[in-house]
């Protein structure tokens, strides 16, 4: 039995997440490819092409080459392929009195803060829903938030503040601790982890905060 694939050419909608806001994606997922574009004769092509690929295979280089070749057809290049990591069920798991939980609202506090690249956005396109710190003796050593990345779909970012919090798996409890709380408070929204697929400790800290990879995409966009 062949893998489904799914072929549609439409505009991205505001609901949607920001990768898949781009010009177009592949989605790669338990078998299946799901392939959306703003062009109908490039998703005409894809199809041609890929109705029939095995998709558990389509991230080998000899197909990319292939598919940045037809991009480059229609004007079009890659802009990111990742993977991107989903929750497990809930753990009912000890935080520890070192994990706070912040609001929106309390995240603003932190808005001027340089030191925040990763958990927090400040940005209304993308708002903080949820963040998490880890504090010790006082000190904030690390810190997680989760962003709204699409209707239904909240994306997390974690990163150490401290050399005190490096090898001590900190990330990852903070990163199960903002899965535990979504599940729990927040079931409407999907929690998603993306990162690098060379990003080795990256992934890692998802593997061990109780999440499992959900999909791949790729996305590209119109040349400049």
């Amino acid at each position: 039995m062949r893998q489904r694939t799914i072929f549609q050419t439409a505009e991205p909608k505001d609901e949607m997440r920001f990768w898949a806001k781009s010009d177009g994606c592949i989605a790669l997922l338990d078998g299946k490819m799901f392939v959306r574009t703003n062009c109908e004769k490039l998703t005409n092509k894809l199809q041609e092409l890929y109705a029939l690929e095995e998709n558990q295979w389509f991230m080998e280089e000899v197909n990319l080459v292939k598919l940045r070749k037809v991009l480059d057809d229609f004007g079009f290049e890659i802009a990111g392929v990742a993977p991107f990591f989903i929750p497990n069920t809930e753990e009912n798991v000890s935080l520890g009195e070192e994990i706070q939980f912040f609001s929106p609202e309390e995240i603003l506090q932190f808005k001027e803060d340089k030191r925040f690249v990763h958990s927090f956005s400040f940005d209304e396109a993308f708002p903080d829903k949820l963040g998490a710190a880890f504090i010790e003796q006082g000190e904030m050593l690390a810190v997680a938030g989760a962003s709204e990345g699409g209707r239904f779909a909240w994306e997390v970012g974690v990163e150490l503040l401290s050399e005190k919090a490096k090898g001590r798996g900190i990330a990852s409890k903070l990163v199960r601790a903002m899965k535990n709380k979504t599940l729990a408070d927040y079931p409407e929204n999907l929690l998603l982890y993306g990162t690098q697929f060379s990003h080795v400790k990256s992934m890692n800290v998802a593997i061990q905060a109780g999440f499992t990879i959900g999909f791949t995409e790729i996305r590209w966009t119109k040349k400049a």
